[in-house]
């Protein structure tokens, strides 16, 4: 996935947003969960040049979102904090979404540390100079388009008034 974490994390904090009548500000904090495990690429653009790709850092290890979540729960648990689950949940099912969503056509290392072999879906050929002509010409590429346009109908049929808050129309 290239284009479609942002959509795909505004998609999933809708249907919290909507479905249990949580707050609208969660719709941000999907979309930033939904994009956070990419912040990699600057540690990986700094330190290696990306000459090993950012999906061997940790950001993108499942086990790892996965205890820095189980901590944070038990936290937020212990200190009675329970008004903060919402927020919990968004981020931490946006993220693992995004890794979901790296698992179709990148290599996630699902089972990191303890295995290093990196799990996808489907294999995108090297056809062309640039790695994003290979993706954006593949036909993997609809399903990153689905995702944008499913957002995008979305957001034009009244959702920009949640991610915003204004009011509803009468």
């Amino acid at each position: 996935m290239v284009f479609a974490h942002i959509p795909s994390g505004y998609l999933l904090a809708n249907l919290f947003v909507q479905k249990r009548k949580w707050p609208t500000w969660l719709l941000w904090l999907g979309m930033l969960g939904a994009t956070f495990p990419d912040f990699d690429i600057l540690l990986a653009e700094f330190t290696t040049h990306d000459m090993i790709g950012h999906r061997v850092s940790p950001m993108h290890f499942p086990i790892v979102w996965a205890l820095v979540a189980a901590i944070l729960l038990t936290i937020i648990l212990l200190t009675k904090q329970k008004s903060w689950l919402p927020a919990w949940g968004v981020f931490f099912s946006a993220a693992m979404l995004h890794l979901v969503l790296d698992t179709l056509v990148g290599d996630i290392y699902w089972l990191a540390p303890f295995s290093w072999t990196p799990i996808h879906i489907i294999s995108i050929p090297s056809h062309h100079a640039w790695w994003l002509a290979d993706h954006v010409l593949h036909w993997s590429f609809l399903f990153e388009i689905g995702i944008i346009v499913a957002a995008a109908i979305i957001f034009f049929r009244g959702g920009y008034r949640d991610l915003f808050d204004l009011p509803k129309r009468k």
